[in-house]
């Protein structure tokens, strides 16, 4: 199940309410939830949970067929236990529920599970530690890809924070002209340096203001090793790290499809406030995604795979297409023709028999 929030937009007066779907493997959207905008993950999973595993009967003749991923925002130890008596789950653990250094396991002993369709290595570990009080089967997860974006935002934060801590120590108590420090203005300062906290200590007097720091090394070198590094918690007791990490990664599908909501299939505005006119609308919004996905799965080999294209290519070439009206000197009809229709806007049309659509004369 994914969720999709939507606060309150001024401009449109647009209500609060949240979209949640339910999918198959195949990311084919199988139900719908709705909910207010302004609650917790956790809550709209519990609160949804119930009426949830009720429709999915519809698809489903055994609830504990159904694994619901989520990330950290619902790793909750009350929630889990709903979920356990009903159906499965993976989900993700915050970094200080490391049951045992984890996180620290060097790349080298990840066993490699697949390649992505960016060409990115995918490691990972299936073992066991406790969560929530129970042991449960953790996968350590490491993707290239993530690791070399989380690397090099580290080394920029880390860069950054060195100058911040110079800059301030040189600054601090030098009696120039100006208000003196306060540990407010400090802590702003290095707000934006949350993420390596570990390898930078810090300490400032406002009394006698005096600022001093320490830059860490062997924290940095624990960071740097975390890097790319994730850890999946299941009740998933059989599934192999390869299964219980690809079920992980898959919710992309899901999250590509949501952000059709800012796009093509536009959610707001919704100029509805009864709650069943919201209803309405969201619903037609969920049969829009439905159809999306069916039109996507039909052009899939012909197009997405014969030319190596993704959908939101697909999404451009189709908006750049115009029906041209015009008229022949010799005939009283018009004539409509598609301009900018190349050779993969040809097959999209064919496979999609979109011709049919074009108006016709005589």
């Amino acid at each position: 199940m994914r969720r999709k929030g939507k606060s309150k937009d001024g401009k449109h007066g647009c209500p609060l309410v949240g979209l949640g779907v339910l999918t198959s493997e195949e990311d084919i959207p199988l139900t719908q939830v709705v909910f207010p905008g302004n609650r917790h993950d956790k809550k709209v999973f519990e609160r949804s949970l119930p009426s949830l595993l009720n429709l999915v009967e519809e698809v489903s003749e055994d609830s504990k067929d159904i694994t619901l991923i989520f990330d950290r925002g619902c790793n909750d130890e009350d929630l889990i236990r709903i979920i356990e008596e009903t159906t499965h789950c993976v989900g993700k653990l915050k970094r200080n529920q490391d049951p045992g250094e984890l996180l620290q396991t060097p790349v080298d002993k990840l066993d490699h599970l697949y390649t992505t369709e960016k060409d990115y290595e995918v490691r990972g570990l299936k073992t066991e530690g406790e969560v929530f009080g129970k042991p449960r089967k953790i996968v350590v997860m490491w993707h290239e890809g993530t690791a070399k974006k989380k690397t090099e935002r580290l080394q920029r934060l880390k860069e950054g924070a060195l100058e911040a801590c110079r800059d301030l120590e040189e600054r601090v108590g030098s009696g120039g002209r100006g208000r003196n420090f306060t540990s407010d203005g400090i802590q702003r300062a290095l707000k934006q340096f949350k993420e390596i906290s570990d390898a930078l200590d810090w300490n400032f007097n406002e009394k006698d203001q005096s600022f001093s720091w320490q830059y860490d090394e062997e924290e940095w070198n624990r960071l740097l090793n975390e890097a790319g590094k994730s850890l999946l918690f299941t009740t998933r007791e059989n599934w192999s790290a390869k299964r219980i990490t690809r079920a992980y990664e898959g919710k992309w599908r899901v999250e590509r499809s949501f952000k059709l909501l800012k796009g093509p299939i536009s959610v707001r505005p919704i100029y509805h406030w009864s709650e069943n006119r919201i209803q309405e609308h969201l619903f037609l919004i969920y049969l829009l995604l439905v159809i999306h996905r069916y039109l996507m799965e039909e052009i899939r080999e012909k197009v997405l795979e014969e030319f190596e294209i993704g959908e939101k290519t697909v999404h451009h070439l189709l908006k750049e297409l115009h029906l041209i009206t015009g008229k022949l000197s010799d005939d009283d009809d018009p004539d409509f023709s598609i301009e900018n229709k190349g050779t993969i806007e040809q097959a999209i049309f064919e496979k999609l028999n979109l011709e049919r659509f074009r108006p016709r004369t005589g």
